[in-house]
């Protein structure tokens, strides 16, 4: 049930909660069935089973292999910016866990969850976005596309689809992902 939700709302981050949740209530649930209809309660048992084992081949196993390289290309790039950047340079970015982790750069979090300003901006065209995390003080910005004009992309790797989807196709595709130097004549002090 876990796993359905999260394809059907295109999630990953909450994916560690499959582990709390899953296994105990899926033994709720066929626990119910084998008491209510025992005939029918193995059948559904060896069908939930069968759907489980389906799921997990086409679906878990293709989104956790695309998560270990997505996590090889994030400490990359996080060493690219250990290694290259200013120290106290800070850089926008919306995954922040590892790359303030493995770089040890101040990070303008364009997520949210350290700087709540940045929500009123999430579904915001990627300019807004950026000029917002470039007001919080971001010298560098890590996104796909251009952020502002005249930013100029310092880094690129590709990154893999990392959340769920039905189609199993997609999860061989990858999107380029860039740090980009943000332009100078636009850095505001730091406030």
């Amino acid at each position: 049930m876990c796993t359905c939700f999260y394809l059907a709302n295109h999630t990953y981050v909450q994916t560690r909660y499959i582990y709390i949740t899953a296994p105990g209530l899926s033994i709720v649930i066929l626990g119910l069935a084998l008491s209510l209809w025992p005939r029918r309660g193995r059948l559904i048992y060896v069908a939930a089973l069968a759907a489980g084992a389906a799921v997990s081949i086409a679906i878990v196993v293709p989104f956790l292999r695309n998560k270990s390289q997505n996590c090889d290309a994030v400490r990359q790039m996080a060493r690219y910016i250990h290694d290259r950047l200013p120290p106290d340079a800070p850089v926008g970015a919306y995954s922040i866990g590892q790359i303030a982790f493995e770089s040890e750069h101040p990070i303008i979090d364009t997520g949210g969850v350290t700087r709540p300003g940045a929500i009123l901006y999430l579904y915001s065209p990627v300019g807004s976005m950026a000029r917002w995390a470039e007001s919080q003080g971001a010298q560098y910005y890590v996104d796909a596309e251009q952020p502002l004009p005249g930013s100029m992309p310092i880094f690129m790797l590709q990154m893999p689809l990392i959340g769920w989807t039905w189609h199993i196709s997609e999860y061989s595709t990858s999107i380029p992902e860039s740090i980009w130097k943000l332009p100078q004549q636009s850095f505001p002090s730091q406030r």
